[in-house]
């Protein structure tokens, strides 16, 4: 799909959603930064959604927003289907073809720009299936064993 694109996208999202794709209104906590340059990948703060920063260990999926500084009380759809390809920005690692299938880390800046790392794999929450060198873009989705939070007790 990635092949498609031939400048760099004004915003990164969801490629493959026909609706089909698993989704839920989740609260959103306040104050978060969410950008159209940027991945919108969220971890579980107390029963809310915030963006996953570098560190994050545990991703709970792709909060499906505008470019905005989130408000009191605010929820969102995130979608949380470990079928779900997202388009996002990369590091400025070029993308090989042999990285598709393997896993690598989210990158946050401090103004709060999500990067998919490709030379990073600490924490390994995201999967890669395609990207483009030239455009520093790829397509990932969520590494099944990074996206369940642990349990309530």
């Amino acid at each position: 799909m990635i092949d498609t694109i031939i400048v760099k996208p004004l915003k990164y999202g969801i490629l493959n959603d026909t609706d089909m794709l698993s989704r839920f209104k989740m609260p959103l906590k306040a104050s978060e930064v969410f950008g159209n340059q940027s991945g919108k990948f969220a971890a579980l703060d107390t029963g809310e959604a915030k963006l996953a920063v570098t560190a994050s260990t545990e991703l709970i999926g792709w909060v499906n927003t505008h470019a905005h500084t989130v408000g009191t009380g605010e929820k969102a759809e995130l979608y949380n289907d470990i079928r779900g390809h997202f388009l996002m920005p990369s590091t400025d690692t070029d993308f090989l073809t042999s990285m598709r299938g393997k896993t690598c880390d989210i990158k946050c800046t401090a103004g709060a720009t999500q990067y998919a790392d490709l030379d990073a794999s600490s924490t390994d929450v995201l999967v890669i299936y395609d990207g483009d060198a030239v455009l520093d873009i790829v397509e990932v989705g969520l590494n099944p064993l990074k996206m369940f939070a642990t349990g309530v007790v």
